[in-house]
C-alpha cells in the first residue's frame, strides 16, 4: 500500500469508531493523537481535517519535537520548543480546526544528552 491508502484506511477506522461510540452513548468522547504539527511529521501524514471532523478532540503531542532530526544536525535542544509548538498550533488553525477542539500535550520529562563533541562555536 502507498501512504494515501494507509492514511485513508486510518481515517475510515477513526470515522467508524466515532460513529459506533456516539451511537452507543452520545456522551462518549473520541480523541486522536496527532503530531505537534500537521505537516507530515515522522511520516504521520494524516488527513487532519477528516480526523477533526470525526473526533471530539485532537490531542496535539507537543513533545519529542526533535524526533525527525538525525546525524550531525541533531543538537541537545528543547523537547517541546515554544516556537515550534506555537507554529504547529498555528498550522492547525490554518486548516480551520477550532482551537477548542485541540488539546495540547506537553512533556513532564526531559532527556540527558551526552556531549560527544564540542564545535568551534562552543556547541555541544
Amino acid at each position: 500500500r502507498d501512504q494515501t491508502d494507509l492514511r485513508d484506511a486510518y481515517t475510515a477506522l477513526v470515522r467508524e469508531t466515532y460513529q459506533v461510540f456516539k451511537q452507543a452513548n452520545p456522551h462518549y468522547q473520541v480523541t486522536v493523537d496527532v503530531a505537534w504539527s500537521p505537516d507530515c511529521i515522522d511520516l504521520r501524514c494524516y488527513d487532519t481535517n477528516a480526523l477533526a471532523d470525526n473526533t471530539d478532540f485532537l490531542f496535539v503531542m507537543a513533545y519529542d519535537e526533535q524526533s525527525q532530526i538525525y546525524g550531525d544536525k541533531c543538537l541537545a535542544l528543547a523537547n517541546s520548543h515554544y516556537g515550534m509548538t506555537m507554529q504547529g498550533l498555528q498550522d492547525y488553525f490554518g486548516l480551520k480546526i477550532r482551537p477548542d477542539q485541540l488539546v495540547l500535550g506537553v512533556p513532564w520529562y526531559g532527556y540527558n544528552y551526552p556531549c560527544l563533541n564540542i564545535t568551534k562555536d562552543n556547541i555541544c
